[in-house]
């Protein structure tokens, strides 16, 4: 009963610290804005993403576990995944980031970390094309999945 609270206590934290982040930071984007409509399109759909992050972490708040972990594993599916190719980048990472990306081209890892980031770009054709896994996204989606089945 006792690491089940604290799992929850974690993800409450974990969720609303990490959603606060990325309104902050989507909140400091305004004060360069662009004049395109892309900008725009990005910034609302970060602030969507992150809202919801925030919002997962008030449900655990309230007691709403079940809610919050089915809501937290579509979040953490949407940050798994990050990758340059195909003219396309993207990377979300809510909280904590952890991704390890395997360049094709170049054979080579790299580790990129942060702290609530989100990145949707075209990018010229030309760019080596790189995917990667975000770890801690990963280690976040498995508690969830036992979070679940604990309060189904």
């Amino acid at each position: 009963m006792k690491n089940k609270d604290r799992r929850v206590g974690f993800m409450t934290y974990y969720f609303m610290v990490g959603g606060l982040i990325g309104l902050l930071v989507s909140f400091l984007r305004l004060r360069h804005p662009g004049d395109d409509s892309w900008f725009w399109f990005t910034l609302i759909t970060q602030t969507v993403l992150f809202s919801l992050f925030f919002y997962v972490g008030y449900l655990f708040l309230n007691k709403e576990n079940q809610r919050a972990s089915e809501l937290g594993i579509v979040i953490q599916l949407l940050q798994l995944v990050t990758f340059a190719a195909w003219g396309w980048s993207y990377y979300f990472a809510g909280g904590i980031g952890l991704a390890f990306t395997y360049g094709l081209e170049t054979q080579s890892v790299e580790l990129i970390a942060g702290v609530s980031e989100f990145e949707l770009e075209l990018i010229p054709k030309r760019t080596p094309k790189q995917f990667g896994l975000n770890v801690f996204a990963l280690i976040i989606l498995t508690i969830l999945l036992r979070i679940r089945k604990t309060y189904r």
